[in-house]
């Protein structure tokens, strides 16, 4: 067995993290990720608003105009989840028993997203996320 003699401080390896919990160098792991100014919590209520409003707005027939399922598109048979997005914009306008006819989940669907977006909103509000305290 060879062994190496250590280099010298500043010399080859990178320094190594003390919360890194690793021989390598980098930020610690776990609780780290993608921040935006510090906060993620207005972005992680924003998008589930986002989608809330765009499935308002858009038409539920066609809500894109373009098929989203790779599998409908090369098979021609409907996937598990096909249905799923219109059946959203569907109650999103109100259509109950239209977007029950699509697909069963969508009300679920819908509601959880809507449960994200109220909680998001209210975290956002109270300041989790806001730099001022460590998640994780």
């Amino acid at each position: 067995m060879v062994h190496a003699a250590p280099l010298p401080a500043g010399h080859g390896a990178p320094p190594v993290h003390p919360d890194s919990g690793c021989g390598g160098g980098g930020p610690p792991l776990g609780g780290g990720g993608l921040r935006l100014g510090g906060s993620t919590r207005p972005l992680e209520a924003a998008v589930p608003a986002l989608l809330l409003v765009a499935g308002a707005l858009l038409p539920p027939d066609r809500p894109f105009p373009f098929d989203l399922c790779l599998w409908h598109r090369l098979t021609g048979f409907d996937c598990l989840g096909c249905g799923l997005t219109r059946s959203v914009s569907y109650m999103m306008h109100g259509d109950i028993a239209r977007s029950l006819a699509l697909h069963p989940a969508g009300v679920i669907v819908a509601a959880i997203i809507a449960v994200l977006a109220v909680r998001g909103a209210r975290e956002a509000a109270r300041g989790f996320g806001s730099g001022l305290t460590r998640r994780g």
